[in-house]
């Protein structure tokens, strides 16, 4: 469980509600690894969750 603890406290979440701001988002944090990226949502409502890792 540790090891998985100390992963865990480099991954960070950012939620973006559009396309556009998930792409200037993207441009501008270029030099982060990126994990996964999940689509949800509904025709009212998009949510895009980028789950990314930050330097130790």
């Amino acid at each position: 469980m540790t090891e998985h603890a100390e992963i865990a406290g480099f991954l960070q979440v950012k939620i973006c509600d559009s396309e556009a701001e998930t792409n200037d988002w993207l441009q501008e944090n270029g030099d982060l690894e990126i994990v996964e990226i999940k689509f949800a949502g509904s025709k009212t409502y998009k949510a895009i969750m980028i789950i990314y890792r930050l330097d130790a």
